[in-house]
């Protein structure tokens, strides 16, 4: 509920990073990922947990796209775009390695974790899961 709220009050914001990023490391650009890491860094411990919080709601939207339960996709606009676009990369080998990551990501901001040596160690695991 607090991702759906979240998305509804245009946070923007957290979409144009997320995208960006996983766009990154689906073409395995490290130098890209790793610039994100300092836009990571910056956004402070709560806006970190909310964007691991708001990538585990897209991907659950893209499986279910991926699924073709298409009434239940409840996302618009670029977001929309982004989840029929994103859902093609999804599938029973790789969503639940990306799921368990990001909320591994999640647990561990919850605990203090480095942000850039968390978010470089997940782009790197994403690297992998995205082409699996």
């Amino acid at each position: 509920l607090e991702a759906t709220t979240m998305a509804e009050k245009g946070e923007d914001e957290l979409f144009l990073l997320f995208r960006d990023w996983l766009r990154a490391c689906y073409a395995r650009k490290v130098d890209l990922t790793s610039g994100h890491m300092e836009v990571f860094n910056k956004l402070g411990r709560e806006k970190q947990k909310a964007l691991m919080r708001y990538a585990l709601y897209l991907m659950r939207q893209c499986v279910l796209q991926w699924q073709g339960a298409h009434p239940l996709v409840v996302v618009a606009g670029e977001e929309r775009d982004f989840v029929e676009k994103f859902a093609t990369l999804v599938n029973e080998r790789n969503i639940p390695g990306i799921r368990e990551e990001l909320e591994i990501a999640h647990y561990h901001l919850e605990r203090n974790a480095n942000p850039k040596v968390l978010f470089m160690d997940l782009s790197y695991r994403m690297m992998g899961l995205l082409r699996a």
